[in-house]
């Protein structure tokens, strides 16, 4: 009697990333015993075959490296062998796709204000930074601002920017940017800013002595 198999995995319909490893699994059974699995590839609706590997002994599993060809075609073959010469074959059930490996989006930089700077005006400063995705995916940036050196989440945009509102005075800020594309995340560095000092209070003027600062009396009494 011939051998009985089937592939068990890849069978899902997410996509296979370039380069990476992943686990070719089957479930082979023969009335004696399977002598050897035989697995092969093709990334062309099984128009041609490339072998994966030969021999291989009945382990039920196998790492694999994908290869770096792109294509929505490709098909996992496994052949089961036994000691009276019988084989067995199963064929993904599905196409399967193969697609560029996600690539991390830049770590931001260029910062503004500049790291280290001084005299931030308190009211309604803008942070600024440039990032950017080599596979050109949408990005979101998680704005992490505070006073203590690990600061905790402000807001979430999409923009490369964002206004504070007012600030306090004299306070050092720590900040930073957490970046995303969806499907990984890179952090930015802390950077720092420090906000202006508070200006004086005005000196009142009463040249007369009677009291009323000279400013009041100008405006409301003429004189």
């Amino acid at each position: 009697m011939p051998p009985v198999i089937s592939l068990t995995a890849p069978t899902s319909a997410a996509p296979l990333d370039a380069g990476s490893t992943i686990n070719v699994n089957w479930v082979a059974s023969d009335n004696v015993a399977v002598t050897a699995i035989d697995l092969s590839s093709s990334v062309d609706s099984g128009a041609s075959w490339q072998t994966i590997t030969s021999g291989l002994s009945d382990t039920s599993s196998y790492a694999w490296v994908v290869p770096d060809t792109l294509t929505s075609a490709l098909l996992i073959r496994v052949i089961a062998h036994d000691a009276a010469g019988y084989t067995a074959v199963a064929t993904s059930t599905q196409p399967l796709v193969i697609e560029r490996a996600n690539i991390v989006p830049f770590t931001q930089s260029t910062p503004y204000p500049l790291t280290d700077n001084a005299n931030v005006p308190i009211n309604s400063p803008a942070l600024q930074w440039q990032s950017g995705d080599a596979d050109g995916d949408a990005l979101t940036y998680q704005i992490l601002l505070g006073t203590d050196p690990n600061p905790s989440l402000f807001a979430t945009t999409s923009n490369n920017y964002i206004a504070l509102g007012a600030l306090l005075y004299s306070t050092k800020y720590y900040w930073q940017v957490v970046v995303s594309d969806g499907k990984a995340s890179a952090s930015g560095p802390v950077w720092t800013f420090t906000t202006e000092s508070q200006p004086p209070a005005p000196q009142l003027v009463d040249t007369d002595g009677d009291g009323i600062p000279d400013e009041w009396e100008i405006a409301n009494l003429g004189t």
